[in-house]
């Protein structure tokens, strides 16, 4: 069973001090110092201070959380720990025994008075679908095809975040190899890999434009005629999301 997204997360920012030298709000004060607001620009600067993209994309997605882990349980570390102080122990009293010590006392959660939103689309996640027929999803499924993506897993969860805004109903539903992408029924497929995303769609007889090409992901069927590959932030812009809306209409004319 793979990781679930919290435990990633709480894996990347505590390794962040031995890997760059800065812990979390270290980088997010940084990065509210450049006065950058474009998330491709937060990214591109991120690049050059020796970070990956799935590191830089990782950090920019946390600072566009307001600084604040995305997943909630994973701990911010502060930017300047305190060193422990010694305890010393006064010596006990000749020929008394020590009294037993005391049980710790119980602490009470402190409740949070809001949950985090999640900018993310999490493994578990299945957008309500119009009524009609749907095809039943593991959440266990789903998970392993995202974790499949390794380094460009930040960037897999951005696709799906941006396809669930710009098409309203949409369904993840795990294919074998692939995620099917659904309303009534299927305008798109993404196979994901560690190197790169391939999404397939359903545009018909629309031509190669420089984005998409004519050709076709093994394992789909004849109604997904294109594909492009993504491996960067950048390509997951306005006119891909029009495509991705068009393939949406041709297979759910009736849908707005």
């Amino acid at each position: 069973m793979s990781r679930k997204h919290a435990e990633l997360e709480r894996e990347f920012i505590e390794d962040l001090e031995p890997r760059t030298g800065r812990v979390l709000a270290a980088w997010m004060s940084l990065i509210d110092d450049t006065g950058l607001t474009d998330r491709n620009a937060i990214i591109d600067w991120l690049r050059p201070q020796g970070l990956t993209f799935a590191h830089a994309s990782w950090l920019e997605r946390i600072h566009h959380n307001g600084g604040r882990p995305i997943y909630g349980d994973a701990p911010e570390r502060p930017l300047h720990p305190a060193s422990p102080r010694p305890v010393t122990e006064p010596p006990a009293p000749r020929q008394v025994p020590a009294p037993p010590p005391a049980p710790p006392p119980r602490l009470s959660p402190v409740p949070r008075s809001q949950p985090l939103a999640s900018p993310m689309v999490p493994a578990t996640a299945v957008v309500t679908m119009p009524p009609g027929p749907q095809t039943a999803t593991s959440d266990v499924s789903l998970a392993d095809l995202l974790a499949r993506g390794k380094g460009l897993r930040p960037l897999a969860d951005m696709l799906l975040r941006e396809i669930a805004q710009a098409v309203p109903g949409v369904v993840t539903v795990p294919a074998g190899e692939l995620l099917s992408l659904q309303r009534q029924a299927e305008f798109a497929v993404l196979l994901i890999g560690p190197k790169e995303l391939r999404l397939g769609l359903d545009l018909g007889d629309w031509p190669t434009d420089g984005l998409v090409t004519r050709s076709r992901i093994p394992g789909t069927t004849a109604r997904i005629t294109h594909m492009l590959v993504i491996n960067d932030a950048r390509r997951v812009g306005p006119a891909l999301m029009e495509l991705i809306q068009r393939a949406a209409a041709r297979a759910d004319p009736g849908t707005p």
